[in-house]
């Protein structure tokens, strides 16, 4: 099998954060009433998280690093 590609890889993080932020915001409804939301993208050179809870919307960005693991960007941003 060929090795990802950096875009390949990129675009893997931000389709696995997306999800697990779409999924953080549907517990933390269900479970603390807080409503928000998420999305994550790619800027060309930092992994940009921008968030909404309770109607104040944030935006975390945290360069692009190539060796460090998939959830990485996720916790991170999670341990604000």
């Amino acid at each position: 099998m060929a090795k990802a590609t950096a875009l390949e890889k990129i675009n893997r993080i931000i389709n696995y954060t997306n999800r697990r932020l779409a999924g953080w915001y549907q517990n933390a409804e269900k479970d603390f009433g807080v409503a928000g939301s998420g999305t994550c993208y790619w800027d060309g050179e930092n992994i940009v998280i921008i968030f909404t809870e309770d109607d104040t919307t944030q935006i975390y960005s945290i360069p692009y690093y190539d060796n460090e693991p998939m959830d990485y960007y996720f916790n991170v941003w999670m341990e604000l």
